[in-house]
């Protein structure tokens, strides 16, 4: 595949998307794959306002890779004006995720919640084709040093099971046995 990133970033858009749009349900997690997720809600499961969560996660994200790859002055333009992409797109998912649930009400069905996925995951893969040019330029600038951990920790990706490391999935790393679903 020509650009890997993409369907990894599409992929973890989904998986946040579906959780935003997924009806609540009786304190269990939908599926093992969504324990944990959301744990600072009182009931543990999906938070009251994943759409906000999510802004929050991703403005977090690209703070903690702004400090993990100390960027001269010189890079500094550079990274605003990719972050700026970044952050007009994650602000009008923002939006679009808290009509979408003010339309639906608190419990969608099945193909009211594919169509709000289908139009989560469209809206994401544009911007991240819209961001491209600057992220390259940026991605240009990095010394080779700062290019490993760019490879490294972009695009956010959601945990594997048994990963415990903040910057898993470095290129070359052996995977973690997966722990065994109860």
């Amino acid at each position: 595949m020509r650009h890997p990133w993409l369907l990894s970033t599409a992929a973890a858009t989904a998986f946040i998307a579906l959780a935003a749009f997924s009806p609540p349900s009786s304190g269990e997690a939908p599926c093992p794959a969504m324990a944990g997720v959301g744990a600072d809600s009182a009931a543990g499961g999906l938070p009251p306002d994943p759409c906000r969560e999510h802004f929050a996660h991703a403005s977090g994200y690209l703070a903690y890779l702004q400090a993990r790859l100390a960027l001269t002055e010189d890079q500094q333009p550079l990274w605003g004006k990719w972050q700026q992409k970044l952050q007009a797109s994650a602000m009008t998912e923002e939006t679009d995720c808290l009509a979408d649930r003010a339309r639906l009400g608190s419990k969608p069905n099945a193909l009211q919640r594919e169509d709000a996925f289908v139009r989560a995951v469209g809206a994401r893969l544009e911007a991240v084709k819209a961001a491209r040019p600057e992220l390259e330029a940026l991605y240009g600038a990095l010394t080779p040093a700062q290019q490993e951990i760019f490879d490294r920790l972009w695009p956010p990706m959601p945990p594997r099971p048994g990963d415990r490391r903040a910057d898993a999935g470095k290129p070359g790393d052996k995977a973690p046995p997966a722990l065994p679903l109860p």
